[in-house]
């Protein structure tokens, strides 16, 4: 997993600057200068562009991380794979624009008695989903390129920090909150276009239908992939997306920007099991070519230890404080503390179980997975209906977090069927009671020096000294220690580089 830690520890360590400027423009800035309803309407128009983006690559990502390693030729310009690509996305745009605008009164309509706002922006939804679409499928060309680090540095560093001086703008009033919605969106363009800007640096920026030479029998099979692949890649932001769209359409504006909140500061959380997940996928589209089912299984429950290991430190050292955590936010927002239990719940199951979607959509039974993820966009819509109404964005986290369980469970089931691997190891399980007895002891515990900023750093410091440092020098699992001897490793040597 060499290169795992060392591209993950570079974008991780990107991404958490940008966790800082995040947190400054979505859960400082956001809350400071705008109302719970504004931070709801940017939220859904993101929320609805990141699902028109999702629809409109008709599974163009996928067939980047599958057969990318078969046609790989710097010399051929990879046969003009890029172009195919992005013809079909483009493809994916015209037709679900064209949709959306049909559409635009029923669609209007869902949202006009809750979130009546939104229907003055509906259509800045297109250029944001263009934007989002574009970005996401040269970001993973570039992954398969081996590439990591710069869209890190686009989307989470550079992106950021330009709407960052856009709400610095609006805070000292040189525009209103139209034109401060209409900059938010544009920006969204700013990842794409860098990332276009690198592959020509790179001297891959291979544009031209007439550069395609991929066999016509190929086409037809990356064709048929990407069709089939299609409904997968909604899973993950198809789920939040229909969280958000429901929550706007029964409930409103001012509850979305709530749980808008709850869903930043989990992606926040996220951003170490991103990276791993980020440089992971192609190595296993390079272990399906080569065949080589051992090296599979073995990365498999690498990264499933690694991965359970994360989620569980990081939802402790936030739980632990979350009373304080909320209490920097105006007062309404505390109820997104239940929120985020119930969302992490989910979150941990997804990402422990993560890579055996990225293993099934890039193998032979990628069919199959469109099940799974109708099922599992089923399972939430209906939940969501039942749920929302009776406990409000509380009802739509159980449901996602039900829904994720049942999916991950069902892909478990398949590709332990199929492949007879699976990422489950003993050493797990003692992980998991460690986390239990540190949590049961901290709740039990229950500090409280009078100072919420003292309270929350003796909790971070008893997480650390109670979980991590713990399992590290216990060794109960080995394959912590392993990677957090890797990561010190390339640490020391990038040091010593530098001094």
């Amino acid at each position: 997993m060499g290169i795992i830690q060392k591209d993950a520890l570079r974008t991780a360590i990107v991404s958490y600057i940008g966790m800082l400027l995040g947190y400054v423009n979505k859960v400082l800035l956001f809350v400071i200068l705008l109302s719970q309803e504004e931070v709801g309407l940017i939220n859904l128009i993101l929320a609805l562009g990141l699902l028109f983006a999702q629809f409109a690559n008709l599974g163009s990502i996928n067939s980047t991380w599958k057969f990318f390693p078969y046609l790989k030729n710097p010399d051929n310009k990879h046969y003009g794979f890029l172009s195919l690509n992005v013809l079909i996305t483009l493809g994916g745009v015209l037709i679900f624009a064209l949709v959306y605008i049909i559409f635009n009164e029923s669609i209007a309509a869902y949202f006009e008695s809750r979130s009546s706002r939104f229907v003055d922006y509906y259509y800045w939804v297109i250029p944001v989903g263009v934007f989002v679409v574009l970005f996401k499928l040269l970001e993973n060309y570039l992954r398969a390129l081996y590439k990591n680090v710069f869209a890190v540095i686009a989307n989470d560093f550079i992106f950021r920090i330009v709407n960052t001086i856009i709400l610095g703008l609006y805070a000292f009033k040189f525009f209103d909150f139209d034109v401060l919605l209409v900059l938010i969106c544009l920006s969204q363009a700013i990842p794409a276009l860098l990332l276009i800007g690198y592959l020509i640096y790179l001297k891959e920026w291979h544009i031209n239908p007439k550069s395609i030479s991929i066999p016509k029998k190929f086409q037809r099979i990356i064709l048929v992939f990407s069709m089939y692949s299609y409904m997968n890649t909604l899973a993950a932001n198809l789920v939040i997306s229909l969280d958000s769209i429901m929550i706007a359409g029964m409930i409103g504006l001012a509850e979305l920007g709530a749980y808008g909140i709850v869903l930043y500061l989990i992606r926040a959380l996220m951003i170490p099991y991103t990276s791993i997940m980020r440089v992971s996928s192609p190595i296993v589209a390079q272990h399906w070519k080569d065949r080589d089912m051992d090296k599979m299984s073995e990365l498999y429950k690498r990264v499933s230890s690694v991965t359970l290991f994360i989620g569980l430190f990081l939802f402790l050292g936030t739980w632990v404080s979350i009373d304080e955590i909320f209490s920097l936010l105006p007062e309404e927002y505390a109820i997104g503390s239940s929120v985020f239990l119930l969302l992490m719940i989910g979150k941990i199951i997804d990402i422990y179980m993560g890579l055996n979607g990225t293993i099934l959509v890039t193998s032979k039974k990628y069919k199959y997975d469109i099940l799974f993820t109708g099922s599992l966009i089923l399972v939430v819509y209906v939940l969501n209906l039942a749920f929302i109404p009776e406990w409000g964005i509380d009802g739509a986290a159980i449901s996602t977090t039900i829904a994720y369980f049942m999916y991950n469970l069902l892909r478990l089931y398949f590709v332990w069927k199929w492949y007879k691997i699976h990422p489950f190891k003993m050493s797990q399980a003692k992980v998991i009671v460690l986390f239990a007895v540190v949590l049961c002891l901290l709740l039990w515990i229950d500090l409280d020096f009078g100072n919420k900023w003292i309270n929350m750093s003796v909790n971070s410091a008893l997480v650390v000294l109670g979980f991590p440092v713990v399992l590290y020098f216990t060794k109960i699992e080995p394959e912590i220690v392993q990677y957090v001897n890797k990561v010190l490793a390339v640490l020391k040597l990038k040091l010593g580089k530098k001094s």
